[in-house]
């Protein structure tokens, strides 16, 4: 799926849609970031995790929806999609599309080299 094959499948709002089809939505998001493919070092706007800014990371697997799963990196519908990543030094965290997505991470600002 593209992401203009996505707009088209989902007109309307996230807010607007029931649970369900949110989820469906999600789903096709992350199809979506993962066809565009991860950045080779993480970023993150808001500062947070800056001793890990311009760091190589490994993606171990997307973050489950809470309460679905007994996860410390499960969340809530409504931020998903995120992912969880590891740090060479073992650190896992939960990252947005901004932190880890090329394209995202440039429209939020970043100008590290050598992220994609």
């Amino acid at each position: 799926m593209t992401w203009e094959e996505l707009k088209r499948k989902y007109p309307e709002y996230r807010d607007e849609m029931s649970e369900e089809r949110e989820r469906e939505f999600v789903k096709d998001c992350f199809d979506c970031y993962e066809a565009e493919g991860f950045a080779k070092k993480f970023w993150s706007s808001g500062g947070d995790y800056r001793q890990y800014h311009g760091e190589p990371f490994e993606v171990v697997r997307r973050a489950p929806e809470y309460p679905k799963a007994d996860d410390p990196h499960a969340a809530d519908l409504e931020c998903l999609p995120m992912w969880v990543i590891r740090f060479a030094d073992g650190k896992e965290i939960s990252a947005y599309p901004d932190e880890i997505i090329p394209r995202e991470m440039r429209d939020n600002g970043c100008r590290l080299e050598g992220i994609a």
